[in-house]
């Protein structure tokens, strides 16, 4: 185990939480006063630390998987927020990524600081420590998460990185999840971390590094993001911004045209009689129809980080890059029995196709789930245009599998712009107040150009 050296690489900056106090009914509660840091290195306070790295874990993907269900093909933006218009027609401004790139990186930084403090209390007990495990499985979810979704990565004042070295952090942290997950005997985190190499190895193109650990994780796991319908900071903004007000729809996507599928469920609120729950017939803008995401059908409901299905594709994606159809096209049908779905038929015949199939597969096994930008972005750089998900990013008709009709985005691209943007640039107040940033030409302007 190499804990001094990966700790010492993570940084020795101290964790300071907040406290704030609850009024309870009945209940009397008096302010404490200041507490100094120092007092927080108690045994006492490991597991609220740890269910703060999952609070900040769930809240920066929370607003990531709203941003980008707006900006790629999940779903239409059908609201009025300005934010929303620009998102559809694909422009990404990093002035308003100050929030997302921020939350981002705060459950990265928590995690990891976090971890010091915890190897500084805990002593000779943090080899093997549950809580250990779980906070090492935090900070690489946050680091593959990182990876998937920014331009460029920038670390605890750095200067401009690439991206990808979020994936070497997030494979590093998950083998030490892996490590003190197995001498604690806690079976999910083993699972969870294994699945979060399998995600991170994928996107360095280390397809056979990936398929040896999503091999490891049964096909009905699943690992969550955990949301709340009593908390105002880890409420699923995806249900707030479809079942609370129609601000976007599934009409017109890949969700509609492939419909029914349990992977990606929606409601007609155009129907008569209204189905239940819908907050109108129409969108916030007035126009669009209102199709109403089922996925997320309460406050509270949890969003998957690390599903046993995407392993299955996963393991898909490695075979076709090797021209392997047949036993790629038997991969996804695993992942397919596992919703009670017959198999992919017709089974492609030829490459082209099997790779279209491919990304209907994960678009919807991971509708609204932080992957569509990530998945747009690597086909996009191999060439892959005639991917759908590609294919949306220049506003060319999107091919259907075994449909001659394609879809047409609802929205169209801004033609100012070469395609769609699928990475948040680095914001703007990262830019302002980082001094590794001055002159970057990575924060000149507004909009970064994918």
């Amino acid at each position: 185990m190499i804990r001094t050296r990966l700790l010492e690489r993570i940084g020795a900056s101290v964790l300071a939480p907040a406290f704030v106090g609850l009024l309870v009914a009945g209940c009397e509660v008096k302010n404490p006063g200041t507490v100094l840091d120092e007092d927080l290195n108690s045994e006492q306070t490991v597991d609220a630390l740890v269910t703060g790295m999952s609070s900040d874990f769930s809240t920066a993907v929370d607003d990531i998987a709203f941003d980008m269900a707006r900006g790629s093909d999940e779903l239409t933006g059908s609201g009025s927020y300005f934010e929303t218009n620009l998102l559809r027609r694909g422009i990404l401004n990093r002035e308003d990524q100050n929030f997302e790139w921020g939350a981002q990186h705060r459950a990265r930084w928590v995690a990891e600081d976090g971890l010091l403090r915890m190897d500084s209390v805990l002593g000779a007990s943090y080899e093997g420590d549950p809580r250990v495990a779980r906070a090492w499985l935090f900070a690489g979810l946050a680091h593959r998460m990182l990876g998937e979704t920014t331009c460029f990565a920038v670390i605890d004042g750095s200067g401009v990185l690439d991206h990808e070295v979020h994936f070497d952090s997030a494979v590093v942290r998950a083998d030490s999840a892996i490590h003190h997950a197995q001498l604690a005997g806690e079976d999910d985190i083993i699972a969870a971390a294994e699945g979060l190499k399998a995600q991170a190895l994928a996107a360095k193109g280390d397809w056979s590094g990936a398929s040896a650990a999503a091999a490891l994780v049964d096909t009905d796991f699943e690992y969550v993001a955990f949301f709340s319908d009593n908390s105002g900071r880890e409420e699923n903004e995806i249900w707030n911004e479809t079942w609370g007000r129609p601000e976007m729809s599934a009409y017109g996507t890949l969700a509609e045209r492939l419909a029914p599928d349990p992977r990606a469920p929606w409601k007609d609120c155009t129907a008569d009689p209204e189905p239940s729950g819908c907050p109108g017939a129409q969108g916030a803008d007035g126009n669009t129809p209102h199709y109403m995401q089922d996925k997320y059908d309460e406050l509270g409901s949890n969003m998957p980080v690390v599903k046993g299905t995407e392993m299955r594709l996963i393991e898909a994606e490695a075979l076709l890059e090797a021209d392997d159809i047949t036993n790629a096209v038997a991969k996804m049908d695993e992942a397919r029995a596992h919703y009670g779905m017959a198999a992919i038929s017709p089974v492609p015949t030829t490459i082209n196709d099997a790779w279209i199939v491919l990304d209907h597969e994960r678009h919807l096994t991971l509708w609204m789930e932080t992957r569509r930008w990530h998945d747009q972005r690597r086909w996009d750089e191999v060439g892959r245009r005639f991917m759908p998900a590609v294919a949306f990013l220049y506003d060319d008709p999107v091919p259907v599998y075994n449909d001659p009709n394609p879809l047409t985005p609802v929205f169209e691209k801004d033609a100012a712009i070469d395609k769609r943007a699928y990475c948040i640039p680095i914001s703007l107040a990262e830019c302002q107040t980082n001094a590794n940033l001055i002159g970057a030409p990575e924060c000149q302007g507004s909009y970064v150009a994918p």
